[in-house]
């Protein structure tokens, strides 16, 4: 754990009272004597089998090596000149603590393994982007496709534009996650402000993690965490009837668009004073009223939503780069009488099963409910939910440079929808949609997380009403209607 997470997990601690502090160290203790330890160690040039997740992205890659779906990059803008040499030092420096970003893939006896490619030669791209088209070099260079045979998977770039500088970070997803990429440009930035003396100490690898997970095949820790998730997922064929153009689905690989929205202050603290009332997080409430909206929007009752887990729970995972997350089913059943309050009492159940068994991968649990399967939709769920924190008050220790904007570029998506919820520490929360160009339009995007906010607002005003009852048009929708008998349709 690095010094500055260190210090503000003691203040929060600190914060608490002594009661509270007590039952956390008790839950510390608990989780700790139920999580255990990765008992593995990896020797030097020693070929480990691919995680399950792994797995599927070297398939994929194998059927079009020239794909850069599976591509993962992120942009730091800044006001001010990065200086290529230290760009270059630092990255070198992270090459060389984290084996993760040195793996390269081989195939031996019709089995493919990963192995610490060793020190390799990174070089950094440098771009000039005009005013004209200034997304077009960057797009060019992280849509490049990479060879998993050759290490490193990782590409960096610097893009300049006038008095601006870009750090293009590009990855394959199969070495690294949204959580390693976060925790790289952290990393970056110290060593980068620094100038060589941030911390360097290497750390434990993803391949041990790799073949500890390769030897639960033959535990029971996968079996039991099995066990445990089937009695929640009922035998359904409710795919979820939302208005999509049926007719353009095709292999799971869609184009994607985006629109977002501020969640508006006010609302978020009516969110937070409902988290800390029923004792729950606003990730929950959140979660919950997306599946409230999706069940209205569908007409369904048995709702299926992906959520994707860091899967950091074990000591030695947390501060490794490599492919760790997880993507979880959180079924939940809306009753017509169910109120808001009723279905976060069932999601608060469904949360604990989740927590509890989170290290099965989720292809193993496809294998065993053995869904029926359709063209163009994922076999469990066609919609994800996502919730991310950001803190972006480090990059303020970049000398002459200042943080004018970050961003991640997305290639494609296996889903119809995906729901990001993005808490800032500075910015504020935000809600974004993803969604499949193919199947929906903006105006669908648009009118959802319209309604989203609505919900929640209707919602959080009097938890105990029946959702069913809840009205999804707004109030100047609604006055129109009952006015002229017009306005927007609203899917309600």
């Amino acid at each position: 754990m690095s010094q500055q997470r260190r210090t503000r997990r003691n203040r929060a601690i600190s914060s608490l009272s002594s009661e509270d502090q007590q039952r956390l160290q008790a839950r510390i203790a608990e989780a700790s004597e139920t999580t255990g330890q990765l008992t593995v160690s990896v020797a030097p040039g020693e070929q480990v089998p691919l995680t399950a997740a792994q797995q599927i992205l070297w398939y994929a890659w194998k059927m079009d090596p020239a794909d850069a779906s599976y591509n993962l990059a992120g942009a730091l803008h800044f006001d001010g000149q990065l200086q290529p040499l230290r760009v270059k030092q630092a990255f070198e420096v992270l090459l060389a603590k984290h084996s993760g970003l040195r793996i390269r893939f081989v195939e031996a006896a019709e089995q493919v393994y990963q192995i610490d490619g060793q020190y390799q030669q990174l070089d950094v791209t440098e771009l000039t982007v005009c005013d004209e088209q200034p997304d077009d070099p960057i797009r060019a260079f992280v849509e490049q496709p990479f060879d998993l045979c050759k290490a490193p998977l990782l590409r960096i770039a610097i893009a300049t534009r006038g008095t601006q500088t870009s750090l293009i970070v590009t990855m394959h997803h199969i070495i690294t996650d949204g959580t390693s990429m976060q925790q790289l440009l952290d990393e970056f930035v110290a060593l980068y402000g620094a100038q060589g003396t941030a911390d360097r100490t290497p750390v434990p690898g993803f391949l041990e993690f790799a073949k500890w997970e390769q030897q639960q095949e033959r535990s029971e820790l996968f079996a039991t965490q099995l066990a445990n998730w089937l009695p929640h997922l009922v035998e359904t064929d409710d795919t979820l009837r939302l208005p999509a153009r049926d007719h353009q689905r095709h292999d799971l690989n869609y184009q994607v668009g985006f629109e977002t929205r501020p969640v508006p202050g006010a609302l978020w603290q009516r969110i937070s004073a409902l988290a800390t009332q029923y004792q729950i997080t606003p990730y929950l409430i959140l979660l919950t009223a997306w599946q409230t909206l999706l069940a209205r929007l569908s007409g369904g009752q048995h709702i299926r939503v992906g959520v994707p887990i860091a899967n950091r729970h074990r000591s030695e995972t947390q501060n490794v780069v490599g492919y760790f997350v997880n993507t979880q089913v959180m079924p939940i059943e809306v009753d017509d009488s169910d109120s808001f309050q009723q279905l976060l009492t069932k999601n608060t159940a469904m949360s604990r099963v989740a927590q509890s068994n989170q290290d099965l991968p989720i292809d193993k649990l496809i294998e065993a409910i053995k869904p029926a399967r359709q063209r163009g939709v994922h076999p469990v769920f066609q919609v994800m939910f996502n919730y991310l924190r950001r803190d972006k008050r480090n990059f303020s220790q970049l000398e002459s440079l200042s943080l004018s904007g970050t961003q991640m570029y997305r290639f494609g998506m296996p889903f119809d929808l995906q729901l990001d919820v993005i808490e800032d520490i500075t910015d504020g929360t935000s809600l974004n949609l993803v969604f499949a160009s193919e199947l929906y339009d903006a105006d669908f995007a648009v009118q959802c997380l319209t309604q989203l906010v609505s919900l929640l607002d209707t919602c959080l005003s009097d938890p105990d009403q029946p959702v069913n009852n809840v009205s999804l048009l707004q109030s100047a929708q609604t006055q129109a209607l009952l006015d002229t008998g017009t306005g927007t349709p609203a899917f309600d």
